[in-house]
């Protein structure tokens, strides 16, 4: 099982934890998946709604 799989069970679990959506939005840049800059925009999202 690849980090992004274990990353996206841990979202089903925990949907608005910040943190673990940061940790899919790196994995996806390190990959060059076109994704991580939606995911990046639903980080910055969650981040100011906690803080």
């Amino acid at each position: 099982m690849q980090a992004k799989e274990v990353i996206r069970e841990r979202i089903k679990v925990r949907d608005g934890v910040p943190f673990t959506w940061r940790l899919l939005e790196k994995s996806y840049d390190m990959e060059g998946n076109a994704e991580a800059e939606s995911v990046g925009e639903r980080v910055k999202k969650l981040e100011s709604s906690y803080f």
